[in-house]
Protein backbone atom coordinates (compact mmCIF):
# COMPACT_ATOMS: atom_id res chain seq x y z
CA UNK A 1 0.00 0.00 0.00
CA UNK A 2 1.45 3.81 -0.80
CA UNK A 3 -0.09 6.72 0.07
CA UNK A 4 1.38 9.95 -1.26
CA UNK A 5 0.20 13.51 -0.62
CA UNK A 6 1.73 15.47 -2.84
CA UNK A 7 1.82 19.60 -3.33
CA UNK A 8 3.59 20.40 -6.80
CA UNK A 9 4.34 24.14 -7.47
CA UNK A 10 3.86 26.28 -10.98
CA UNK A 11 5.77 24.66 -13.53
CA UNK A 12 6.50 21.69 -11.10
CA UNK A 13 6.40 17.75 -11.84
CA UNK A 14 6.76 14.87 -9.84
CA UNK A 15 7.21 11.05 -10.44
CA UNK A 16 6.68 8.05 -9.04
CA UNK A 17 8.37 5.20 -10.81
CA UNK A 18 6.87 1.77 -12.06
CA UNK A 19 5.74 -0.49 -9.14
CA UNK A 20 7.55 -3.50 -8.04
CA UNK A 21 4.36 -5.33 -8.66
CA UNK A 22 3.52 -4.19 -12.13
CA UNK A 23 0.09 -3.60 -13.88
CA UNK A 24 -0.99 -6.35 -10.40
CA UNK A 25 -1.12 -2.94 -8.50
CA UNK A 26 -3.71 -0.29 -9.16
CA UNK A 27 -2.74 3.31 -8.46
CA UNK A 28 -5.81 6.15 -8.06
CA UNK A 29 -5.00 9.94 -8.60
CA UNK A 30 -6.75 12.62 -7.12
CA UNK A 31 -6.26 16.70 -8.19
CA UNK A 32 -7.52 17.86 -4.74
CA UNK A 33 -6.57 21.12 -5.11
CA UNK A 34 -5.91 23.61 -8.49
CA UNK A 35 -7.51 23.86 -11.01
CA UNK A 36 -5.24 21.94 -14.31
CA UNK A 37 -2.56 18.73 -14.00
CA UNK A 38 -1.03 17.00 -16.63
CA UNK A 39 -1.54 13.29 -15.57
CA UNK A 40 0.96 10.51 -18.08
CA UNK A 41 0.49 13.64 -20.68
CA UNK A 42 -3.43 13.77 -20.48
CA UNK A 43 -4.65 17.00 -19.32
CA UNK A 44 -6.93 16.89 -16.72
CA UNK A 45 -9.49 19.74 -15.48
CA UNK A 46 -10.82 20.09 -11.83
CA UNK A 47 -14.62 22.02 -12.75
CA UNK A 48 -16.15 22.84 -8.82
CA UNK A 49 -14.66 21.90 -5.80
CA UNK A 50 -14.70 18.23 -6.63
CA UNK A 51 -11.58 16.56 -7.04
CA UNK A 52 -10.83 14.54 -10.05
CA UNK A 53 -9.99 10.71 -10.08
CA UNK A 54 -7.74 9.15 -12.57
CA UNK A 55 -7.02 5.32 -12.34
CA UNK A 56 -4.06 3.78 -13.59
CA UNK A 57 -2.19 0.72 -12.98
CA UNK A 58 1.48 0.76 -11.99
CA UNK A 59 2.89 -0.90 -14.50
CA UNK A 60 4.28 2.32 -15.89
CA UNK A 61 5.47 5.42 -13.84
CA UNK A 62 3.33 8.22 -12.95
CA UNK A 63 4.17 11.90 -14.17
CA UNK A 64 2.18 14.41 -12.67
CA UNK A 65 3.12 18.08 -14.03
CA UNK A 66 1.65 21.66 -12.56
CA UNK A 67 1.29 23.53 -16.08
CA UNK A 68 -1.08 26.50 -14.98
CA UNK A 69 -0.43 26.94 -10.96
CA UNK A 70 -0.24 25.11 -7.61
CA UNK A 71 -1.34 22.01 -7.24
CA UNK A 72 -1.53 19.13 -4.90
CA UNK A 73 -2.37 15.29 -5.72
CA UNK A 74 -3.46 12.13 -3.55
CA UNK A 75 -2.32 9.40 -4.69
CA UNK A 76 -3.55 5.78 -3.24
CA UNK A 77 -1.73 2.22 -4.39
CA UNK A 78 -2.00 -0.92 -3.85
CA UNK A 79 -2.98 -4.60 -4.61
CA UNK A 80 -6.59 -5.61 -5.30
CA UNK A 81 -7.66 -7.52 -2.37
CA UNK A 82 -9.79 -9.84 -4.63
CA UNK A 83 -12.63 -10.11 -2.06
CA UNK A 84 -16.42 -9.06 -2.44
CA UNK A 85 -17.42 -5.77 -1.78
CA UNK A 86 -20.66 -4.52 -0.07
CA UNK A 87 -20.77 -0.99 0.95
CA UNK A 88 -23.79 1.16 3.08
CA UNK A 89 -23.77 4.33 4.40
CA UNK A 90 -20.75 4.59 6.58
CA UNK A 91 -20.17 0.57 6.51
CA UNK A 92 -17.49 -1.37 4.06
CA UNK A 93 -18.35 -5.21 4.60
CA UNK A 94 -17.41 -8.15 2.29
CA UNK A 95 -21.40 -9.01 2.46
CA UNK A 96 -25.09 -7.14 2.76
CA UNK A 97 -25.71 -10.16 5.74
CA UNK A 98 -22.25 -7.95 7.50
CA UNK A 99 -23.52 -4.53 6.20
CA UNK A 100 -27.15 -5.52 8.06
CA UNK A 101 -25.28 -7.07 11.39
CA UNK A 102 -22.91 -3.51 11.42
CA UNK A 103 -25.84 -1.90 11.52
CA UNK A 104 -27.72 -3.94 14.33
CA UNK A 105 -24.64 -3.47 16.44
CA UNK A 106 -24.32 0.42 15.99
CA UNK A 107 -27.90 1.13 16.61
CA UNK A 108 -27.45 -1.01 19.83
CA UNK A 109 -24.50 0.52 21.65
CA UNK A 110 -23.24 3.01 18.90
CA UNK A 111 -20.06 0.13 19.06
CA UNK A 112 -19.58 0.34 22.75
CA UNK A 113 -21.74 3.31 23.88
CA UNK A 114 -21.62 7.38 24.08
CA UNK A 115 -21.00 8.68 26.79
CA UNK A 116 -23.58 11.55 26.85
CA UNK A 117 -26.97 11.61 27.21
CA UNK A 118 -27.61 12.98 23.26
CA UNK A 119 -26.46 12.02 20.11
CA UNK A 120 -25.14 15.51 19.03
CA UNK A 121 -23.26 17.34 22.07
CA UNK A 122 -22.55 20.71 21.25
CA UNK A 123 -20.89 23.19 22.95
CA UNK A 124 -21.71 27.07 23.07
CA UNK A 125 -19.50 28.76 20.09
CA UNK A 126 -18.22 31.24 22.96
CA UNK A 127 -16.19 28.09 24.32
CA UNK A 128 -13.67 28.09 21.36
CA UNK A 129 -11.43 25.11 20.58
CA UNK A 130 -10.86 22.61 23.15
CA UNK A 131 -9.49 18.77 23.49
CA UNK A 132 -10.08 16.98 26.94
CA UNK A 133 -7.00 14.66 27.50
CA UNK A 134 -7.04 12.32 30.76
CA UNK A 135 -9.73 14.55 32.67
CA UNK A 136 -8.26 17.55 31.69
CA UNK A 137 -9.39 20.36 29.12
CA UNK A 138 -6.46 21.49 26.75
CA UNK A 139 -6.57 24.60 25.05
CA UNK A 140 -4.30 25.22 21.75
CA UNK A 141 -1.76 28.64 22.14
CA UNK A 142 -3.14 31.23 20.23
Amino acid sequence: VGIFHVSIGDGGYFELPKCKGGADINRTVYLIEGKQAKINGYSVERKDKLPVMIDTDGNGILAVEAPAGELEVLVLQGKPIDEPIAQHGPFVMNTREEIVQAFADYQKDQFGGWPWDMDAVVFPRSKGRFAKIGGKEIVPQE
